[in-house]
């Protein structure tokens, strides 16, 4: 067989195959082939064949299984610490990140070793610039070989798809480190306390000092009660005085709703029932029943009515509670609040301001009730709201308990106590308010409060307001003063309890899957990269590139002496005097070995083959 002529047109001799002397004239060392030790088993699959890179891939896959499990464990469960390391507590983030970085780090190795493998499959049956051979290696090795590989290549499919998981990696533990959030959530306090106190039924034994006024067979209004009462009617009007606070140790608590007694407040217009009774010398407005407000002009010209806060009562059914005071409650003729049974209050106002000259009138009624409260106690501060009393109504009978029935429970009243209560109410709301010459007087100082709301003087009053800002006022003050009452009932210490559950805040693990998707997607594309590099380089048609992967010794030993000439000899300025990229080189076989020489020919499958097509080379 001929063989190309060496550098100085010495013939090459005939030489076996593990004695031939190369084209550049140097004789091939002799080996004996006890010499290297036999590799074992698992050694010739990690130089011969894929398994670190396999072991690792899985490894990287394995890694990201685990790291989902843990998330899986601890998403929406206390924050975990694992000891300590250095003085510095080992978090969960610090997992997380430890896991993906192995994760990123096994799978890029098995990456660039595909890669740098890509480039034995690039020559092989192909001459291509010596060049690419740098482009291959700087790629296996970062971002900026990678982006020079994708340009220089032009995309070329497998190894391009390497190229941009070198780019993409540095980016997934970063994205990795965004699943992990901690969140601070209210957890079930087992040894924290939850109450608020409630009642379903309501008495005062009687006192000994009596009201002035007050019949002397009726208990005397409690001062707990009497200052509940004020405490209400003369609140400021920007404030509205909350339900009863709970009890909870944490802060924060939720109740189921409950029930219980209480007392409700309602205000109605009632100015269409209105009459006129205007006779010689007298402006009288009345309302049916006989509750009129008149100013008798012949008496004291300079005196002026402008205002009749009376009981719904008339004075008939006083006079007849008066003498049977143990045997039943004041009857009251209710207008708009008809279907109250047992009222504890109900009052009539007829009015009229200086400045529109028209009398109007309301009526406005204290009732007893059981609304449903629903109670949450957020961050220290409680709110209570209320839904209507589906049970208005409660029997009364002369001398017996007032009973009303909630969800198959009983819920009374003691009667005397009720009556005491309507008693005190009747004198302390009732009563006028009147002009003497310029200035503005009242009967008491809470009817002064009252009559404010409708533009009549005192102190506060709102000469502007409409008769819907005062039934709103009204309304406002009422509230204030049925919740205030209400609380007082519920202050007692012989009252029920209503159990809630006491929340603490704490600190919790919140996992963003969305952001997981990262390792998971760059661990399987390692995978698929892999299982393709090795499909390609098994299933190539024309010449099956030897497993090199990244190995220099590999290059060195390869590399054709001929080429050397080309490039200008041995400095190391090759790659950047372009000498490199014009030098077209392929893999061929040599004996049992390989070699990259110099030529264009694709057909040439071994060395001799392409020794003989450079025959003539100088």
């Amino acid at each position: 067989m001929a063989h190309s002529p060496l550098l100085h047109d010495e013939p090459l001799r005939q030489h076996s195959d593990h004695d031939r002397i190369p084209p550049d004239g140097l004789e091939k060392p002799q080996h004996n082939p006890h010499d290297r030790q036999r590799p074992t088993f698992f050694a010739g699959r990690l130089e011969n064949w894929w398994l670190g890179e396999l072991v690792a891939v899985l490894s990287s896959c394995a890694l990201v299984v685990a790291l989902c499990i843990i998330l899986k464990k601890y998403d929406g469960q206390q924050v975990p610490s694992f000891g300590t390391w250095f003085n510095s507590g080992i978090t969960l983030g610090t997992l997380v990140s430890l896991l993906t970085t192995l994760s990123v780090a096994m799978a890029l190795s098995t990456v660039q070793e595909c890669l740098s493998q890509l480039k034995w499959l690039w020559y092989s049956g192909a001459s291509r610039p010596l060049g690419d051979v740098e482009t291959y290696d700087r790629a296996s090795r970062g971002l900026t070989g990678s982006v020079q590989l994708l340009w220089k290549l032009r995309f070329t499919p497998t190894a391009s798809f390497g190229a941009l998981l070198t780019i993409a990696h540095l980016a997934i533990a970063p994205l990795a480190q965004q699943s992990l959030l901690s969140l601070s959530v209210p957890v079930v306090e087992l040894d924290g306390k939850a109450t608020i106190p409630s009642t379903k039924d309501w008495g005062e034994n009687r006192q000994q000092t009596q009201i002035l006024g007050m019949p002397a067979d009726y208990a005397s209004i409690s001062p707990g009660m009497k200052g509940a009462i004020f405490n209400g009617v003369f609140a400021s009007a920007n404030v509205t005085i909350n339900d009863t606070l709970p009890i909870c140790t944490t802060g924060n608590c939720t109740f189921p709703d409950y029930q219980s007694l209480a007392l409700c407040a309602s205000v109605a217009d009632v100015t269409p029932r209105l009459q006129n009774s205007t006779g010689k010398g007298e402006s009288r407005w009345c309302l049916p029943g006989g509750f009129c407000a008149s100013n008798n002009l012949t008496t004291n010209s300079a005196t002026y009515v402008v205002a009749n806060i009376s009981s719904a009562v008339t004075q008939a059914d006083k006079n007849a509670a008066e003498d049977a005071v143990q045997s039943g409650s004041l009857n009251y003729t209710s207008l708009a609040f008809a279907d109250h049974v047992t009222p504890v209050g109900d009052f009539y106002i007829i009015y009229t301001n200086m400045t529109e000259n028209a009398w109007a009138a309301v009526e406005f009624v204290l009732d007893w009730c059981v609304p449903t409260f629903s109670t949450q106690v957020t961050n220290g501060t409680a709110v209570t709201s209320r839904r209507p009393d589906p049970f208005m109504n409660f029997d009364a009978e002369p001398g017996y308990t007032i009973t009303g029935h909630v969800g198959g429970e009983e819920v009374t009243v003691d009667p005397s106590t009720h009556y005491t209560l309507q008693r005190y109410l009747n004198l302390s709301l009732s009563g006028l308010a009147y002009v003497a010459e310029v200035d503005n007087y009242a009967d008491s100082d809470q009817v002064e409060k009252l009559v404010t709301f409708f533009g009549i003087g005192g102190q506060g009053t709102n000469v502007s307001a409409t008769r819907a800002d005062g039934l709103a006022a009204l309304d406002a003050m009422l509230a204030n003063t049925a919740t205030s009452m209400t609380n007082y009932m519920r202050s007692r210490l012989q009252v029920d309890y209503v159990n809630g559950t006491a929340f603490a805040q704490q600190n919790v693990v919140h996992v963003s899957w969305a952001w997981i998707a990262a390792p998971i997607v760059f661990s399987a594309a390692s995978l698929i990269f892999f299982v393709t590099v090795v499909a390609l380089c098994s299933l190539h048609r024309s010449v099956k590139p030897p497993l090199w992967k990244s190995s220099a010794i590999a290059t060195l030993r390869c590399l054709d002496p001929r080429l050397h000439h080309g490039l200008g000899g041995a400095p190391g300025r090759m790659a950047s005097n372009g000498a490199a990229d014009k030098q077209s080189i392929h893999l061929v076989r040599d004996g049992e070995g390989w070699m990259l020489v110099q030529g264009t020919s694709t057909k040439a499958t071994s060395f001799e083959e392409a020794g003989i097509a450079l025959t003539g080379y100088k």
